[in-house]
């Protein structure tokens, strides 16, 4: 079996691929916002897909190219605190009454989203980003729910949506308490605990 290459070190954890999607992604972002704000609504549909798929695309190529640096991980959770405040914003902008009628829903998503990067800064002075299979399945119905909204088909989706937010964001508390230091990339809160266990 062939040996996979080096992490980068240096100059290089700076700037590689998944850090420029990174970078790219965090630059765009208001962009969904200047859209709705026009009301062009497939617009700021087909920017939002981009954006998601792009959050999707530079862990993998991170994974896959061996790219993977602390700094790439904390640029990618502050350029998806980006993301998904803008696109908050825009479909806010696009939908202001459905958004109102959902303000309890909304309330404990952003609640339970700043508790968990709020004890996450606290106690490792950066946001969490643990790609967990919570987020990643919160993540693909965020866009699913999303592009039904826009649509008018239904927003049960997005109520999925809202629920698997707020338990991925429970988990994420539960795991920066268990955490001895900070970490990326632990899928369930099973393996937190598993990471916990003094050696």
């Amino acid at each position: 079996m062939q040996n996979s290459p080096p992490a980068p070190t240096g100059f290089m954890q700076f700037v590689n691929v998944p850090n420029a999607i990174s970078v790219t992604r965090l630059l765009t972002a208001p962009g969904v916002v200047v859209l709705a704000s026009q009301g062009w609504s497939m617009a700021f549909l087909a920017l939002s897909l981009v954006l998601l798929m792009t959050d999707w695309v530079d862990g993998r190529i991170a994974r896959a190219w061996n790219q993977q640096t602390t700094f790439g991980a904390r640029l990618d959770a502050f350029s998806d605190v980006a993301i998904y405040a803008c696109i908050a914003w825009g479909v806010y902008l696009l939908e202001r009454d459905i958004f109102w009628g959902e303000r309890y829903w909304l309330a404990t998503l952003l609640g339970t989203y700043v508790l968990s990067m709020a004890v996450c800064f606290g106690k490792f002075g950066c946001l969490p980003n643990y790609h967990t299979r919570m987020s990643k399945i919160s993540w693909f119905l965020v866009t699913v729910g999303v592009a039904a909204l826009i649509l008018d088909i239904s927003l049960w989706p997005l109520r999925l949506a809202f629920v698997t937010v707020i338990l991925a964001n429970l988990e994420s508390i539960a795991m920066t308490f268990l955490l001895r230091e900070w970490r990326s990339d632990i899928p369930t809160l099973a393996h937190a605990v598993q990471e916990s266990k003094p050696n």
